[in-house]
């Protein structure tokens, strides 16, 4: 038995060329691993000339394409929102007015109308502020009554009043009865409302 070492030259230097080529192709990527492990297939070539080599190159290819594999990213789990919206506020409706009210304010300012046109002793300041002051209080009467039925006599009172001739310097006193006994329901439909026409 020989016991020294045989070397065929030209596997020798096929192995060196692919080792070489490797090298270049992937080496840089291996690190210190791929170094350790070309360098154990130079002394496995070296030592046997090329059985081992071959087992050594084997896994060297194997393990260079398990380390190239692209690394699986890691799932992770995405958290969900959901959108609630705002719920629109129902908007409140406003209070209704009571009629009763609003027709008693109407037939206030029906008997403020005619106070307007007397003095402090309860006389006319004129013909004409009074028959201004006659359809003014009509209106507000009128507007009362179809508010309220309640105020539907007041209306009818004030009604009777501008429909009174006005007595005049001259008139009689059948004249002057006759108006004051249509001026006299009016004034008493004002007193409650808090507004006091004279009676005297």
């Amino acid at each position: 038995m020989n016991d020294d070492l045989q070397f065929d030259e030209r596997r020798s230097e096929a192995w060196r060329a692919a080792i070489v080529e490797h090298a270049r192709s992937g080496g840089r990527r291996s690190g210190p691993k791929r170094a350790v492990i070309v360098g154990l297939v130079f002394a496995a070539v070296a030592v046997s000339g090329g059985g081992v080599a071959f087992a050594l190159s084997a896994h060297v290819e194997h393990a260079a394409v398990v380390a190239s594999s692209t690394p699986t990213p890691i799932e992770r789990d995405t958290p969900s929102f959901t959108f609630t919206p705002t719920p629109t506020p129902t908007p409140t409706p406003e209070p209704t007015e009571d009629p009763e009210l609003i027709a008693r304010r109407d037939a206030e300012q029906a008997c403020t109308s005619l106070s307007s046109a007397l003095d402090g002793n309860g006389n006319i300041l004129s013909a004409d502020a009074w028959s201004a002051a006659l359809e003014s209080a009509q209106r507000s009467a009128t507007a009362a009554a179809e508010q309220s039925p309640s105020f539907a006599a007041f209306e009818a009172d004030v009604s009777t009043l501008q429909r009174t001739p006005l007595p005049g310097p001259s008139a009689t006193d059948a004249e002057k009865n006759e108006y004051f006994d249509a001026y006299l329901p009016v004034a008493s439909g004002c007193w409650p409302l808090g507004v006091h026409l004279p009676t005297d």
